[in-house]
């Protein structure tokens, strides 16, 4: 081959010093042919190697046969790789669509061989469709075309992505199915049940709280109170009452499943057992007059629903409040009272009595004599009127006549 090239390059220098560059001969174009098949033969003598050792890069060393000579390897596809499983509503604190204890089927279909030896097969959970960087959830030997179910349950809840390694004869193909799943571990799921808080008011005067609860399967109860623990682990169905402290109350129940996850319910409530505040200024309790109304006033809690005797009374933006009541004859209650909005009640009774006005009979005799004299005086009046009226009127009349 050194020969050739010396042989070349005095050739094409001649040709240079001549100027007969783009003017060959026969001798010239055979030598220049031969100069290429040289050329191109020692190429692909230093680099076929190369690109076959890089094709089978993943096998760890080449299979002999009972010679002791190299076998070629052959290579195959994988045509298809699926996973499937069927979806249900689960809650763990969002409920979605989503595979349940994380059960699903995945099938395979492998090609590039007639023999139906076994393969070795690996299954991966990779939360992307890149990377092949997945947990394996699955590893067997199996046929060019088979299935195997995939028990993931300790995969933490989150959308995967499966892919399929098979290894034959020390080539290893990879394969994402192209879809995600979403799974549910076991452990994340909520217990499935419901808490009822029998409360209507933000406000109470009742010192405990009730909660009705209910739940499927094995769960555990437990309240607290801010922060500290009222109830703890209880196994039952059922009313609850929660003992509630004076002032404001963060009340939280927690039912536990099995696996140890809870579901929290909350309620914010207030406990007032104080009475509210009442002032009456006027007190009439006890007192006795002839007088048909009597008047009240006083000073009551803002916020309160103040009446007297049921009918509600408004009251100034300092809590002062007056009104008048009507008295029968007799005995009369006069019920003051006041009721917050925790449903507290502060009342002040009032009894009057209001005497009953009688007329004497010489007050009676009196009334009629002096009735009668002043009836005999206007009909007197009246009588002498008219007499006189018709005096001058036949006066009148004489008159005209003359």
């Amino acid at each position: 081959m050194r020969l050739w090239l010396t042989r070349m390059k005095r050739t094409v220098a001649s040709w240079f010093r001549k100027g007969m560059l783009f003017s060959f001969d026969k001798k010239a174009y055979g030598l220049i042919l031969k100069t290429a098949v040289i050329v191109a033969a020692a190429f692909f003598a230093v680099h076929l190697p190369e690109a076959y050792a890089s094709e089978n890069a993943t096998s760890a060393s080449q299979p002999e046969n009972a010679s002791g000579s190299a076998v070629k390897k052959k290579s195959f596809k994988i045509k298809a790789f699926t996973a499937e499983g069927d979806l249900v509503e689960v809650d763990t604190g969002v409920t979605r669509s989503a595979i349940e204890d994380s059960v699903l089927t995945a099938s395979w279909k492998l090609t590039g061989f007639k023999d139906d030896g076994k393969t070795e097969i690996s299954i991966y959970a990779d939360t992307d469709n890149k990377g092949y960087d997945g947990d394996l959830i699955y590893s067997g030997t199996g046929e060019k075309s088979g299935s195997a179910i995939l028990l993931a349950g300790d995969l933490a809840t989150d959308d995967y992505y499966f892919y399929i390694e098979a290894t034959r004869n020390g080539v290893t193909k990879r394969k994402y199915t192209g879809k995600s799943f979403p799974l549910v571990n076991y452990e994340d799921i909520l217990p499935d049940c419901s808490v009822s808080f029998n409360n209507e008011e933000e406000i109470t005067n009742d010192d405990v709280l009730a909660a009705d609860v209910s739940f499927d399967g094995h769960c555990t109860v437990t309240a607290l109170v801010n922060d500290n623990k009222v109830i703890d682990a209880s196994g039952a169905v059922g009313r609850y009452n929660i003992p509630l402290s004076e002032g404001e109350n963060s009340v939280e129940l927690i039912v536990t499943g099995e696996n140890g996850k809870g579901r929290h319910f909350t309620e914010d409530i207030t406990l007032d057992t104080d009475p509210p505040y009442l002032l009456v200024s006027t007190d009439v309790d006890g007192a006795v007059t002839s007088a048909e109304t009597v008047d009240i006033s006083g000073n009551v809690e803002k916020g309160a629903l103040l009446t007297v005797n049921d009918e509600t009374i408004l009251y100034d933006s300092d809590g002062n409040f007056s009104t008048t009541v009507k008295l029968d004859n007799g005995n009369n209650i006069v019920d003051v009272k006041a009721e917050d909005e925790a449903g507290n009640i502060n009342n002040y009774p009032m009894t009057v009595y209001r005497r009953q006005i009688r007329q004497n009979k010489r007050n009676k005799k009196a009334a009629i004599f002096v009735g009668g004299l002043f009836g005999i005086i206007i009909f007197g009046y009246i009588f002498f009127f008219i007499k006189w009226i018709r005096k001058h009127r036949r006066l009148d009349k004489k008159k005209n006549r003359k």
